[in-house]
């Protein structure tokens, strides 16, 4: 620790600050790259703070999204709840953001449960699906049927990177700039020799 610091104040934290700023793009790089290649979704529920609706309804979004370079097809997902006395009452339309494949299917309420499937989910596709339900319960996605194997995520630190790998590695280009300029301002001034 100390040669680090000696380093720091020495002529070569710009190669320093280089280097760290350098592997910690490189490990981000590469956390989305093997993140992408994985048959990787992330699916997210957002529930109501407060029962809204009659006979203590709560509404709730769920948004899946593929974040793999991967295309799925045929894709059923079940909504289930964890408590066995709620019911998933109804839902919205469901929303396919562009470049995504709408449900060519309604829905199908069964067994307090809810179904659907994507005929494709293509590379960042993304769907939202508004719900209600009774029941104190936790709604939880799992997947009922795939084609092919299909990891599906909460948000997590990996998902974060994979949606905004671009943003991440222009903050680690800012602050290069930034310690940089810094370690240049506050560099102590060259001695003038008078020849």
């Amino acid at each position: 620790m100390g040669r680090l610091l000696a380093a720091l104040r020495g002529d070569s934290p710009p190669y320093i600050v280089t280097l760290l700023l350098a592997a910690l793009a490189w490990y981000v790089t590469h956390l989305v790259d093997r993140a992408r290649e994985t048959p990787l979704v992330e699916a997210s529920i957002a529930v109501a703070a407060a029962a809204t609706g009659p006979g203590g309804e709560r509404h709730a979004t769920l948004e899946i999204e593929n974040l793999s370079d991967r295309l799925f097809r045929d894709v059923g997902f079940e909504l289930l709840l964890s408590d066995a006395g709620g019911a998933i009452t109804g839902f919205e339309k469901p929303i396919a953001y562009a470049p995504a494949v709408p449900m060519t299917e309604a829905p199908e309420l069964a067994n307090g449960g809810m179904s659907f499937t994507l005929p494709y989910l293509q590379p960042e596709n993304r769907l939202s699906l508004s719900f209600r339900y009774t029941g104190g319960g936790t709604p939880r996605l799992v997947v009922a049927q795939s084609a092919s194997a299909i990891l599906v995520t909460p948000p997590s630190c990996t998902t974060f990177f994979v949606r905004h790998e671009a943003l991440v590695l222009l903050g680690l280009i800012a602050a290069f700039a930034a310690a940089t300029a810094a370690l240049i301002l506050l560099a102590p001034a060259e001695p003038e020799y008078d020849t």
